[in-house]
C-alpha cells in the first residue's frame, strides 16, 4: 500500500527531493520536476501502453512485464533476437484475460492463469518459474515469430525473484517481474536529449524515447553527470 500510495503522489505532484536545511536540521520535500509519462508492457520485449495511472504491487508496476515470451527450452526470447516482437500489442482489459494483435495476424483474446503446473524460465541468469498460457498463445506467436514460442505468466503461487541487493535499498521494492533485472525503470527527458544531441553530432537519427521502455519518464530535471 505504501508503494502504491508513493507512486501515486509521484504520479499526481512531480517528483521530488528531500532536503535538509543546513542552519535548522530541519527535513523538506522540494519539487524538482514532473512525472511526464507512465508506461505498462504486459509481455516482456513487446510494445508497451501508455497509461494514466499506475498501481504498484509486489513485483513493481501491476500488469508490467508479468507474461513473457519463451523458445522451446524455456529460454526467454526478446527484440534482440526478434525485433518483430515490437509490434506486437498486448493488452489486458482484466486481471483474467489478455489481448494479442500484431500486423498480418488475426487478434487473440484468451482467458490467462495463475494456476497450474510450474515450468522453467531462464531469464539471463536467473532461473524462474512459471505457468504456461495455453495451446493457443503458443499458436499465434509461434505463427507471427516463425519459431517455436510460448507466452508464460507469473504464478500465484511460488514466484520468486530477488533483486541485486547491492542496489536494492531495504525494505523498497526487492522483487523483479520477468523484467530485467529490476522492478522499475525510470527515465529523464533531459538524458534522452543530452544522448540524441550527441548522436546527431555524430551523424546518427534521435532515437524516441519508447527505445528505453521506460515505466515512468519524468522531465523538468537537470542532468547531471554521475
Amino acid at each position: 500500500v505504501g508503494a502504491a500510495v508513493a507512486a501515486g503522489c509521484l504520479a499526481a505532484y512531480g517528483t521530488y527531493r528531500l532536503v535538509r536545511y543546513h542552519f535548522f536540521g530541519k527535513w523538506e520535500w522540494v519539487r524538482v520536476g514532473h512525472v511526464s509519462a507512465l508506461h505498462i508492457y504486459p509481455i516482456k520485449s513487446c510494445r508497451g501502453t501508455e497509461v494514466e495511472e499506475m498501481d504498484i504491487g509486489l513485483f513493481g508496476p501491476v500488469n508490467d512485464r508479468v507474461f513473457i515470451v519463451v523458445d522451446e527450452n524455456g529460454r526467454f526470447i526478446t527484440q534482440r533476437q526478434n525485433p518483430e516482437m515490437a509490434l506486437i500489442h498486448p493488452s489486458v482489459p482484466s486481471g483474467t484475460s489478455i489481448a494479442l494483435s500484431a500486423p498480418g495476424m488475426s487478434p487473440l483474446k484468451v482467458a490467462t492463469t495463475g494456476d497450474g503446473a510450474p515450468v522453467d524460465v531462464g531469464i539471463w541468469d536467473d532461473e524462474v518459474i512459471g505457468v504456461d498460457q495455453g495451446a493457443a498463445c503458443s499458436k499465434w506467436l509461434s505463427d507471427y515469430m516463425q519459431r517455436p514460442a510460448r507466452l508464460i505468466g507469473i504464478p500465484k503461487k511460488g514466484y520468486d525473484r530477488p533483486t541485486s541487493s547491492k542496489w536494492s535499498p531495504q525494505g523498497g521494492l526487492n522483487q523483479a517481474s520477468y523484467a530485467d533485472g529490476f522492478p522499475m525503470l525510470i527515465a529523464n527527458e533531459a538524458s534522452l536529449r543530452d544522448l540524441n544531441a550527441r548522436m546527431v553530432r555524430k551523424g546518427s537519427p534521435p532515437l524516441p524515447m519508447n527505445r528505453f521502455r521506460p515505466n515512468i519518464v519524468v522531465g523538468g530535471i537537470e542532468l547531471v553527470a554521475w
